[in-house]
C-alpha cells in the first residue's frame, strides 16, 4: 500500500530538468540520423509541449478530475501524464509536425492506445526522476544550513 507522504511540493524548474533529461537523449538519437536537420526539428517539434506541460504539471494535476481517495503524487503525476502526453503528441506535435515534413504518424485509435502507453511509461520516469532530483535539491540546500523556499511555507 502507497503512504501518503507529508508534503507533495512541485518545484517547476526542477520538473522542466526532469523532462530535459529524456529530450537530449531524443535529440541525440536524431542527430545521429542520415538526416539530422529534420531530426533536430523532430525532435524540438516533440520536445517543447512535453517541456511546456512539465513546467505547468502543478496545475495539470490540479485540472485533471481524480477521485478524492487519491492522495499519493505517484497516481496523480502518473494519470496526468497519461493525459499530456498524447495531447502534446498528437494534438500539438502532430499538427506542426504535418505542416513542417508532412505526416509522421498515422492517426488512428492504435496510435492513441500508444501515446496513452507512452504517456504512462513517462509518468513512471518523470515522478521517479523527479523525486530524486528533488531530494538532492532539498539535501544540497540543507547542507548549506538553508531551507529551500518550496518547504518553508
Amino acid at each position: 500500500m502507497l503512504r501518503t507522504p507529508p508534503k507533495f511540493v512541485y518545484v517547476r524548474w526542477i520538473g522542466l530538468l526532469v523532462s530535459l533529461i529524456p529530450m537530449s537523449g531524443i535529440l541525440l538519437l536524431y542527430l545521429s540520423s542520415p538526416n539530422p536537420r529534420e531530426g533536430i526539428i523532430y525532435a524540438v517539434m516533440i520536445a517543447l509541449p512535453l517541456l511546456a506541460f512539465s513546467y505547468y504539471l502543478d496545475l495539470l494535476m490540479r485540472i485533471v478530475p481524480m477521485p478524492g481517495r487519491i492522495k499519493h503524487p505517484f497516481p496523480r503525476m502518473w494519470l496526468s501524464w497519461i493525459i499530456a502526453y498524447p495531447i502534446a503528441r498528437l494534438g500539438i506535435s502532430e499538427p506542426l509536425l504535418v505542416e513542417l515534413m508532412g505526416p509522421t504518424i498515422s492517426l488512428g485509435y492504435m496510435s492513441l492506445v500508444a501515446m496513452l502507453f507512452l504517456g504512462a511509461i513517462y509518468g513512471v520516469f518523470f515522478y521517479t526522476a523527479y523525486m530524486v532530483m528533488f531530494r538532492v535539491y532539498v539535501r544540497r540546500k540543507l547542507s548549506k544550513g538553508e531551507l529551500p523556499a518550496e518547504l518553508s511555507s
